[in-house]
């Protein structure tokens, strides 16, 4: 788990400069998330502006259902 923290930025981070409790959630791509109010299965990020992929796409709502996909949705092209 703590390896890839070293190489990919996450939409959401732990807090890991604390040792006393465990760790808060904090803002990693994601700048910011709140559950729905009518819904509470579905949740609304807000990204960190200017953030580009390593080729220079850029990162966007896109990239994120992308790579959500990737792990969730056994029936997307991409799964792993």
């Amino acid at each position: 788990q703590f390896t890839a923290y070293t190489i990919y930025d996450p939409l959401v981070a732990w807090e890991m400069d604390v040792a006393d409790r465990p760790g808060k959630l904090v803002p990693g791509l994601a700048t910011e998330w709140k559950v729905d109010d009518t819904d509470k299965t579905k949740w609304t990020f807000k990204l960190r502006p200017g953030v580009t992929f390593h080729d220079g796409t850029p990162f966007n709502a896109d990239a994120v259902v992308w790579n959500v996909d990737k792990v969730l949705k056994q029936d997307a092209p991409q799964f792993d």
